[in-house]
């Protein structure tokens, strides 16, 4: 194998291996940004729930009772 060759493996192989970084740097940074969505869509839902419940509790307040 020439030498001209084999600078070429070996230059397609470091362009390889920057890429493989870059893309797991990439896919680290995006699990990090689910997982923090995951996190603020369960508060957003329990919100939701709390604020559902509570409405729940003030409708029942306003209802006559059925003897009235």
């Amino acid at each position: 194998m020439s030498d001209k060759k084999l600078m070429e493996i070996e230059t397609t192989l470091a362009h390889q291996e920057k890429t493989i970084a870059d893309l797991s740097d990439v896919i680290n940074d995006q699990w990090k940004e689910i997982e923090a969505l995951k996190r603020q869509l369960k508060m957003t839902n329990n919100k939701i729930e709390e604020l559902e419940s509570s409405a729940g509790q003030q409708d029942q307040s306003n209802v006559k009772p059925p003897h009235w």
